[in-house]
């Protein structure tokens, strides 16, 4: 009833198939590759960001304090009555 027929295939077909598949595995590797390359850039990207960021807090936060110590040194020669002491 149910017959086997007997199905080969060469060794040329056979080997431009392993190929095919090698070329598959490599070009589907490249894409990981890339894609993690990408992400690490953006992740970078982001803490230069966070850092840039921290950095315009602490500048602004050091100008505020600086001109609060130049009042305060104004005051103080006000004080003094500024008699060359600075």
């Amino acid at each position: 009833m149910y017959q086997r027929e007997a199905v080969k295939i060469t060794q040329h077909y056979f080997n431009l198939k392993l190929d095919e598949m090698y070329i598959a595995y490599e070009y589907e590797l490249k894409k990981q590759e890339e894609k993690e390359l990408l992400h690490e850039a953006r992740e970078k990207e982001k803490e230069e960001k966070r850092i840039q960021k921290e950095l315009e807090k602490e500048k602004k936060k050091f100008d505020k304090e600086n001109v609060k110590i130049e009042k305060e040194i104004e005051e103080v020669k006000f004080f003094i009555g500024y008699k060359g002491y600075f």
